[in-house]
């Protein structure tokens, strides 16, 4: 009697479960001008559509600035006596801008700062050296400036969460300025007084995204009859 051989393959399929990406989202936005500086940074709100792990909220500020003075008088020396330089600045979630009252109104804050930059004391100079440069024995460049980096990170459960949530923006309110004091020697003299300023922003959306990944593998097994 003749054998019968019979072979029969039994094949498996296996699916992979979905697996979980972390990915980020990062929005920037900046400002810069002249001093007093009031400004309004906006960036979009998160969606909502993944799972928020955390907010990061990086800011960077500075301000600098010069005076520039030219003794113009030709019989008499002349010059200038700073006694302080103060740098104030705030970075306000949300909040409405007031520059007539030099203030922002309602909002978070959520960075500031206030330098006292030193002073430079007296600075004389000689007389006027008939050309108006600001610079040579009768004129000279005095400069100063600050500048600040600030990182925050707003996790799910901070309540600040709910104002990046949405289909719109998130506002920031933004402001420096600088004062100082000084008082001039000589009458006859030329000055410019100039101070620029910014504010950039970063924030950046961390977050879960589900990526379904199905990668299958196959495999036999055989059965032999005899």
């Amino acid at each position: 009697m003749r054998k019968l051989a019979m072979t029969v393959l039994i094949t498996l399929m296996m699916v992979l479960p979905i697996a979980s990406m972390g990915a980020t989202i990062v929005h920037t936005d900046s400002v810069d001008g002249l001093t007093d500086l009031f400004a309004t940074l906006t960036v979009p709100q998160f969606d909502g559509t993944y799972p928020l792990n955390s907010i990061t909220i990086e800011a960077n500020t500075w301000l600098d600035g010069a005076i520039s003075f030219e003794n113009m008088n030709t019989a008499a020396t002349g010059g200038f006596n700073v006694t302080g330089n103060w740098f104030d600045g705030w970075l306000v979630l949300g909040g409405e801008l007031n520059p007539g009252n030099w203030e922002i109104i309602g909002g978070e804050t959520l960075f500031e700062y206030h330098d006292e930059g030193d002073p430079s004391g007296a600075i004389w100079l000689e007389t006027y050296d008939g050309v108006l440069d600001y610079a040579g024995p009768s004129g000279t460049v005095f400069p100063y400036g600050t500048s600040h980096d600030w990182t925050m990170t707003i996790t799910p459960d901070n309540p600040l969460v709910a104002d990046f949530f949405g289909d719109g923006n998130v506002d920031f309110s933004c402001m420096t300025w600088i004062w100082t004091d000084m008082s001039i020697f000589g009458p006859v003299y030329s000055m410019e007084w100039n101070t620029t300023a910014g504010y950039d922003i970063t924030v950046t959306y961390d977050f879960d995204s589900t990526v379904a990944i199905e990668a299958s593998t196959f495999g036999g097994v055989k059965a032999l009859f005899r």
